[in-house]
């Protein structure tokens, strides 16, 4: 038989363990704050609250995107028809080289010029020589596309210091031009040439001189074009990254 004592002991161990159980089952407050949420008018407000917020900002971002996009292929599609006008220019700026070479031909074959045959070449020559320096205009504005815009490619730092070189030689090989025409001139026209600005050096010399700067000019032009299509087909290829 227990004791009193001993049963009371046990009735308040009884008690204790069924508070504890009946506190364990009771619902969270935190749980019972949200449980609304499970209700429609809770999925309600979250679907209005994801359609008014979330869906524009994801509208935005994918705009934002595209956008930058768009502005991207439309640089390098700039960027293109800027080179390839270059390149096109280019081509018929060394057609004006060597017309002013074929002009000179009749002239210099020509045993001895007459002031009248001087004059004729002269008027050529400065029509010839605008239309030359006009085309180098458009090639020197263009041709920023392939050396302005990609610093550090080796491509275009060898294209931009060919094009000084070839700007220079091409400078110096219409002054020959002019020169060897002017010195064939005075040899048998003496003194009509006594108030005219006339190089000294020999015909022969301003002749080799000429043939030297035609052979460097068109090692310029070909490799100047070997780049700039090289350049151009990279280009191509970053553009093709931008097709949606």
């Amino acid at each position: 038989m227990l004791s009193e004592e001993e049963k009371a002991h046990i009735v308040e161990k009884i008690k204790f363990e069924a508070e504890v159980r009946k506190s364990l089952q009771k619902p969270c407050k935190s749980g019972k704050a949200f449980s609304w949420l499970n209700s429609k008018i809770g999925l309600l407000l979250v679907g209005s609250l994801i359609t008014g917020l979330l869906v524009p900002w994801f509208q935005f971002t994918q705009k934002t995107i595209e956008w930058k996009r768009q502005n991207q292929f439309d640089r390098v599609n700039y960027k293109l028809d800027m080179m390839r006008d270059c390149l096109k220019n280019f081509v018929l700026l060394q057609a004006y080289r060597a017309e002013a070479y074929e002009r000179l031909q009749p002239f210099v074959v020509k045993a001895i010029l007459t002031a009248s045959d001087y004059a004729d070449f002269k008027k050529q020559f400065i029509t010839l020589q605008n239309k030359y320096f006009s085309q180098n205009a458009k090639v020197t504005s263009l041709i920023i596309a392939f050396t302005a815009m990609d610093k550090g490619n080796e491509a275009s730092e060898r294209l931009r210091q060919l094009f000084q070189d070839y700007i220079r030689d091409s400078t110096l090989y219409m002054r020959d031009i002019d020169d060897l025409v002017k010195q064939k001139y005075c040899a048998s026209n003496s003194r009509e040439c006594l108030g005219m600005e006339t190089d000294i050096t020999p015909e022969a010399n301003t002749a080799s001189k000429l043939k030297q700067y035609m052979t460097n000019l068109n090692r310029s032009h070909a490799s100047m074009v070997y780049l700039m299509t090289k350049l151009i087909r990279e280009e191509e290829r970053k553009n093709e990254n931008f097709l949606f």
